[in-house]
């Protein structure tokens, strides 16, 4: 306990970042083994709607798993993950300091990516990138 005490003292903890707020901004994205693409919507906050695209690297769309690369190393929701990521970063970059305290949604139509983004904050056995620290510690 004392370890959070000392945490939250490096940083104090906003409200909007405890209690569920309004809907800010709406996004979706999608990913192949091609490439990546999303749009971004104002909800709550205006904001013009943009989208963005991009094409993997060829040693990323080679490594597809496939009927034609049954061996390859990544899954197509690997692809999907990544496009979420990304899909939260293009938002980063366009608000800059903006986007604290805002609320952010990114539509999927890909399971294990939904399932990944809604319990990686809670039940993570990594460590914290602010912290260094695995949550249950």
């Amino acid at each position: 306990m004392a370890n959070v005490i000392k945490d939250l003292a490096v940083r104090p903890t906003h409200v909007t970042e405890l209690v569920q707020q309004g809907l800010d901004y709406a996004g979706y994205c999608d990913a192949s083994a091609l490439g990546a693409g999303a749009a971004w919507f104002g909800s709550g906050i205006a904001l013009l709607p943009s989208k963005w695209r991009i094409q993997w690297p060829q040693d990323i769309t080679s490594d597809v798993v496939s009927y034609a690369n049954p061996n390859g190393r990544l899954a197509n929701s690997d692809l999907e993950m990544a496009a979420v990521v990304l899909q939260q970063a293009v938002l980063d970059a366009r608000l800059g300091s903006a986007i604290a305290g805002t609320q952010a949604a990114i539509g999927s139509d890909n399971i294990p990516a939904v399932a990944w983004t809604t319990r990686m904050a809670s039940k993570s056995a990594s460590p914290s990138p602010r912290t260094g620290r695995a949550p249950t510690e």
